[in-house]
């Protein structure tokens, strides 16, 4: 199977012919929350964002995981989720082939981010081979036992 997309953020070092080993459930997250206010009749948008997002870095500004609750003249807002947008979100682990394995040494693992169209492509056991994007997403030296 080969997997394929300009949206994959991957954090380690770099695996091409992969095996899965683990994968979390799909999830959705929010990109775009729209809030109905009823005294005033205004609509009101707030978009979110992460370290996964792969976007150029003039189309971000800050952002906050916080969804509002009134509009700032202290009039409650009403979520509507039919209007917000959503993205589907996965993360899988991957790890080099055994038998492609320096001899003596455990294979290298990679934790990848799948979004939109990848989630749910690929099951633990399957062998892939990754393109993507690389994001290093991970915390400095000796963060997460690489050194």
């Amino acid at each position: 199977m080969r997997v394929s997309s300009l949206d994959v953020s991957v954090s380690g070092p770099s695996v091409e012919n992969s095996l899965i080993y683990a994968g979390s459930l799909v999830r959705p997250k929010m990109l775009k929350s729209i809030h109905y206010c009823p005294p005033t009749n205004k609509f009101h948008s707030r978009s979110y964002h992460d370290a996964t997002i792969v976007a150029p870095s003039s189309t971000l500004s800050g952002s906050t995981t916080v969804i509002p609750q009134d509009d700032g003249e202290g009039h409650a807002l009403l979520m509507e989720y039919g209007l917000s947008t959503f993205r589907d979100h996965q993360t899988i682990n991957i790890q080099e082939m055994p038998e492609r394995a320096p001899a003596g040494q455990l294979p290298r693992g990679v934790e990848v981010v799948l979004a939109d169209d990848l989630v749910d492509c690929c099951k633990p056991g399957d062998r892939i081979q990754m393109v993507g994007v690389y994001k290093s997403s991970g915390g400095g030296q000796g963060a997460r036992g690489f050194s």
